[in-house]
């Protein structure tokens, strides 16, 4: 089989002339590009297995991951920088197929690289593609590192926040129903009245065991079904009553006549409204809400996480554009700027929804009109201090590493390296949301050009 073309992204000439150069070298063969929204347009059809990529700018990085992603695809991604590097990216499990490269035109040291590439891509598992939220918030990183444990576990898990905070997907990713061959059952709580929910099961069922899924799962196999119980806090007394004896029994069966065919279930549920008060105040079974409240998972609303807003246009977007064959282009960044102003009261559905009209029409008045009057007089909007909220988080390892080289551990000491350590990382966080323009990094910042200078002459940040 002919091996797929190697991608290289490269605004200057002469940079894209030396980068096909060496690849012809190697016997492959390569397509250049030199306008990201062709490279993006074309990624679809090319599939290719490694991409080169002359970057300093962490949103178009980003943004090549994200395709990646959306694409479910093992190729490698080779970052051409001097200023962007493994710390650039704090999401590691999304950018995992990411390294990185120093701009040299040492031929041996890229040809290295390149064959690394190759190997490891070879070696990858392309069935392999675990889902995961979009985001950089620390709440949003700790609930990614639990998913793997979360798959795995057969524990019920209570998944709260408010409308259009994705409690839904985050379900759908813990169950894996492809990757794990379950079969996933979505009961909408607020839908039932005098229906039984176990008579509902029921019917969930008949509509799925004639596909294939339901028939692998069927006999002896050891998967699990998985309930989805959506919005659970609207759930009336009979159906409280039914789930509760469902947990009881521990199994239920795929055919409501033959007992042979019953298999282990899991329980997810979300919830709106703090199920905990309800429960407490007798609006909920308490007895109830401790079965269902086992794993208990909050997520927060878009207004809280602002800096992952940026994030989640071009996910959303590259995502419209790849499903439905469209061509990507960005919002400019006035646009974006007031979307990260804006307080989202639908959360990230309203953003979806927004991001694939905008995506279909390619109009920013449509953005624009949805947003509405903001007052923009004011550049400092909350959104700054989320964006660099996530950088002054340390771990306990980093701590002690530093404490471990600091030699004498006095309060004064500790203070200093750490307030140096963590102005350093918005120092970069704030480089690289303006592409490394020194000057708007200094104004987002407060401060003068010059000192922007010396601070990154005295933190060594190039």
């Amino acid at each position: 089989m002919e091996d797929k073309p190697v991608i290289i992204f490269a605004k200057a000439t002469l940079e894209r002339d030396y980068f096909r150069h060496l690849i012809v070298e190697t016997g492959k063969s390569a397509i250049c590009f030199e306008k990201e929204e062709i490279c993006f347009d074309n990624l679809y059809s090319l599939k290719p297995k490694i991409i080169i990529a002359r970057i300093d700018s962490i949103t178009i990085a980003w943004r090549f991951v994200l395709a990646l992603y959306v694409l479910k695809s093992d190729a490698r991604l080779l970052i051409v920088s001097n200023y962007l590097n493994r710390e650039s990216f704090t999401d590691k499990r999304l950018s995992k197929s990411v390294t990185f490269i120093k701009l040299t035109y040492e031929k041996e040291n890229f040809l290295s690289k390149l064959e690394q590439l190759y190997l490891e891509q070879r070696a990858a598992n392309s069935s392999k593609h675990h889902d995961i939220l979009i985001g950089e918030a620390s709440r949003i990183k700790k609930i990614n590192a639990m998913i793997p444990c979360l798959k795995k576990s057969s524990d019920p898990v209570l998944i709260s926040g408010e409308k259009g905070t994705g409690k839904e997907r985050l379900a759908r990713i813990i169950a894996g129903s492809v990757e794990n061959d379950s079969i996933f059952v979505r009961i909408d709580c607020n839908a039932h009245g005098r229906e039984k929910i176990l008579d509902r099961l029921a019917t969930e069922f008949d509509r799925i065991k004639d596909n294939p899924l339901a028939k692998r799962t069927a006999g002896t196999c050891p998967k699990p079904v998985i309930i989805l119980l959506n919005n659970v806090n609207q759930l009336n007394e009979t159906g409280q009553a039914e789930i509760l004896t469902l947990l009881d029994g521990g199994s239920i069966s795929l055919d409501q006549k033959k007992k042979e065919n019953e298999k282990a279930f899991r329980i997810i549920s979300t919830t709106e409204v703090d199920l905990s008060v309800l429960a407490k105040h007798d609006g909920f079974r308490k007895d109830l809400f401790y079965r269902l409240n086992v794993i208990p998972i909050y997520l927060t609303p878009l207004r809280q996480r602002k800096g992952d807003i940026r994030l989640l246009i071009d996910y959303f977007l590259i995502n419209s554009t790849i499903e439905k064959g469209l061509s990507f282009e960005s919002p400019s960044e006035a646009t974006i700027e007031k979307m990260f102003c804006y307080n989202w009261p639908g959360n990230i559905h309203e953003l979806e929804k927004l991001i694939d009209q905008y995506a279909i029409q390619r109009d920013e008045d449509i953005i624009n009109e949805h947003l509405g009057s903001i007052q923009m007089d004011d550049r400092k909007c909350d959104y700054l201090y989320e964006m660099f909220n996530q950088d002054v988080e340390i771990s306990t390892l980093e701590i002690h590493n530093h404490l471990t080289t600091l030699g004498k551990i006095s309060l004064k000491s500790i203070c200093d390296q750490f307030a140096g350590f963590t102005e350093k990382r918005i120092m970069r966080r704030a480089l690289e949301n303006t592409n490394w323009n020194r000057k708007k990094a200094a104004a987002l910042l407060n401060i003068s050009y010059k000192s922007m200078l010396n601070k990154m002459k005295m933190y060594e940040i190039v």
